[in-house]
């Protein structure tokens, strides 16, 4: 029976962790695209929504953690391979730099914004029950 338990919790785990993931890998997808045949222009929602998005489409601590990093990865790594093939000549909207050091930036603070929504999730899911808490069964509910 413990066995059965483990292998749904691993299942659905995995399962949570891949779904998140499918997301940010279209939006990379789509904004490759975007940004080879736009290549004056910036994008500058992309790299949020590819390292933000993950944290919030997935649940448990652990989870956000995961898939919030692999977001982060995605979009810088795809940001750096925009920026080396010329296709991130677009104005950016921070007072200094180019559309790269925009693409990282708003990268890191989406991935840090969902790190904050991670910890957050975690001291209400994780509080321990104590008795004063749990429900005793001399306790009556009438009407």
């Amino acid at each position: 029976m413990a066995g059965a338990r483990l292998y749904v919790y691993m299942t659905h785990r995995y399962d949570s962790l891949r779904s998140a993931l499918y997301l940010p890998l279209i939006l990379a997808v789509v904004w490759v695209v975007a940004a080879s045949l736009r290549p004056e222009s910036t994008f500058h929602l992309a790299p949020i929504l590819i390292a933000g998005i993950p944290a919030f489409v997935t649940s448990g601590r652990r989870n956000r953690l995961w898939s919030t990093t692999a977001g982060l990865t995605i979009a810088v790594l795809i940001g750096t391979g925009l920026a080396i093939a010329g296709s991130l000549r677009g104005p950016s909207l921070l007072p200094w730099g180019g559309a790269f050091l925009e693409t990282v930036t708003f990268a890191v603070v989406a991935a840090l914004t969902g790190v904050a929504a991670a910890a957050r999730d975690s001291g209400a899911s994780q509080r321990p029950v104590t008795e004063a808490s749990a429900p005793s069964s001399a306790t009556r509910i009438t009407r």
